[in-house]
């Protein structure tokens, strides 16, 4: 089934989804406007979604300042969604514009897909919160205060220790965000997780920071320069943003376009 918004201006918040296999597809000119406090149930959301194969596009979702979240994906709770899609959304104004909480997924066939969102003047852009098997794609994030991606164990979410494994991101552009973890930063995080062919560089801080010991691939991205990221002794010469420890990042792509690569280089320092 398919729900056409028309377009105008709606003061709503905690739109509740909980019927799967439908779209929900806001004409242009659809703007969704969080009210004061934000009536939601928990989590504070403008749109909470959580059941199966929900696609939602074609919204600006302004939280306000008055939300956590412009969109949920999942619950604080273990309530398992997958194939959810949200795409052609514009999200602003939350704490976080668009989570992928705990149990937003549970296959690895039926990843839940975040694409070809303009996503921005957040604090944190988009949270992956104890969730798996998710995919970031092709997103314009840009301009949050914090992290642009924060993928993390139990950030808002009542859960145990679930590290968040194998999701990706990849085809973004990730700009100008504003801390010192801000293009990508993870922390307690699993197995599996990796970010591709990316656009990361203006990023106040470091364009991917790893506060965990667990390695996150962010092979084949271009940081903003064609010498790659700055590591103090992976790559000192690199003049794009910088990366933390636990990084690996070789080879880069050395244009914007992501059509050409870096040599790649083995553990002894070697062109190969």
């Amino acid at each position: 089934d398919t729900v056409n918004v028309a377009a105008g201006t709606y003061a709503e918040s905690g739109i509740e989804v909980t019927t799967g296999y439908i779209s929900i597809v806001g004409a242009s000119g659809t703007i969704v406007v969080a009210p004061s406090g934000c009536p939601s149930s928990a989590p504070s959301a403008v749109f909470h979604l959580h059941a199966d194969n929900i696609t939602l596009s074609g919204f600006k979702v302004d939280a306000n300042g008055q939300c956590t979240n412009g969109v949920h994906i999942g619950d604080l709770e273990e309530i398992t969604v997958a194939g959810v899609a949200v795409s052609n959304t514009e999200v602003y104004g939350a704490n976080y514009g668009i989570t992928l909480s705990w149990g937003s997924s549970y296959s690895s066939s039926s990843p839940n897909v975040v694409s070809n969102n303009n996503i921005h003047n957040n604090d944190t852009g988009v949270l992956i919160d104890s969730a798996h098997w998710n995919r970031v794609e092709d997103n314009n994030i840009h301009d949050n205060s914090n992290s642009g991606i924060l993928i993390g164990s139990c950030v808002q979410a009542s859960c145990p220790a679930d590290e968040p494994h194998d999701n990706t991101i990849t085809g973004n552009t990730i700009k100008n965000n504003g801390t010192v973890d801000t293009g990508i930063s993870t922390e307690g995080i699993g197995l599996g997780n990796s970010a591709h062919n990316n656009k990361i560089f203006s990023n106040v801080g470091n364009g991917v920071h790893n506060n965990d010991e667990t390695v996150f691939n962010a092979e084949k991205n271009w940081w903003g320069d064609v010498t790659g990221p700055f590591h103090e002794t992976l790559n000192p010469d690199g003049e794009g943003d910088a990366i933390s420890d636990f990084v690996t990042f070789i080879p880069w792509y050395v244009n914007s376009g992501r059509t050409i690569l870096s040599p790649a280089v083995n553990d002894d320092g070697d062109t190969v």
